[in-house]
């Protein structure tokens, strides 16, 4: 009876020991999990200074997260922030569905870099609706995900690539993301949701453009916006309609007038 009262004794410390050396590595598997996740799927060099992860809070904090520009394009960074805080069922994070409640990142900082006709968000866009080559890619892809919220406050936007009459910055207005629904019964994942995160704030980057960058270079963008919509038979299209909606918006809106024609 004490061989076994000791073999389970033993064999309790060692998953205590194991769970202590497990939540003081989070921050660390956490920062690499972001790292690699977001490199993979975006197809961007992404880095993460720091992650934070409170266990009894369910919260995840990230620090000195930059987002690389796609091939093609020159600035150093398109995103960049300082911290964000994210909400998250912890005990999901190994589940077949990841739940996150909420993401605020507050005061980001976007470039919006212009080649010819296209942008280097465009181009983000564009590799999102391409389906993933790799096995590892495609495994981060389609991990579902259910989520909440996304709200980005107190944001500004610099531009890159052409010259504009007024200040190449511009505060980029608040932005909420809470409809993740695909609207067909379709199981959201992570391509999926960021397809439609990325789509919905870079339709709001350009609609805070006007007045900004001269109208000729919107219209070309818009061309871009609505082509990768019309196009988008995979990803885009399960992350659901608004990228398409707001694009049709914004063509009005540069092109003027009411007719969908223009």
């Amino acid at each position: 009876m004490k061989k076994i009262l000791l073999v389970v004794a033993a064999l309790v410390l060692l998953v205590v020991i194991g769970g202590v050396v497990l939540v003081l590595n989070l921050d660390r598997l956490v920062k690499a999990g972001v790292e690699k996740g977001g490199s993979l799927i975006l197809g961007v060099p992404t880095e993460l200074d720091s992650a934070s992860v409170s266990v009894l809070g369910g919260s995840v904090g990230l620090d000195g997260l930059t987002l690389g520009s796609p091939e093609g394009f020159d600035a150093p960074e398109m995103f960049g922030l300082d911290h964000a805080h994210v909400s998250v069922d912890l005990g999901s994070l190994r589940s077949e569905e990841m739940v996150v409640h909420e993401v605020v990142i507050d005061g980001a900082e976007f470039t919006l870099e212009f080649s010819g006709t296209k942008t280097n968000w465009g181009a983000l866009m564009a590799h999102l609706e391409k389906e993933p080559t790799g096995e590892q890619e495609k495994r981060k892809s389609e991990r579902e995900l259910r989520i909440g919220r996304v709200a980005f406050t107190n944001g500004s936007v610099s531009v890159k690539g052409i010259r504009v009459p007024v200040s190449t910055t511009f505060r980029l207005p608040d932005l909420e993301i809470t409809d993740f629904g695909t609207g067909d019964g379709t199981v959201a994942t992570v391509r999926g949701v960021l397809a439609d995160v990325i789509g919905q704030l870079y339709v709001a980057m350009l609609g805070a453009a006007e007045g900004v960058v001269p109208t000729e270079e919107l219209r070309k963008v818009a061309g871009e916006l609505g082509s990768l919509a019309e196009q988008a038979g995979g990803t885009l299209k399960e992350a659901g309609s608004a990228v398409q909606d707001v694009g049709k918006g914004l063509l009005r809106g540069v092109l003027g007038g009411d007719d969908e024609d223009k």
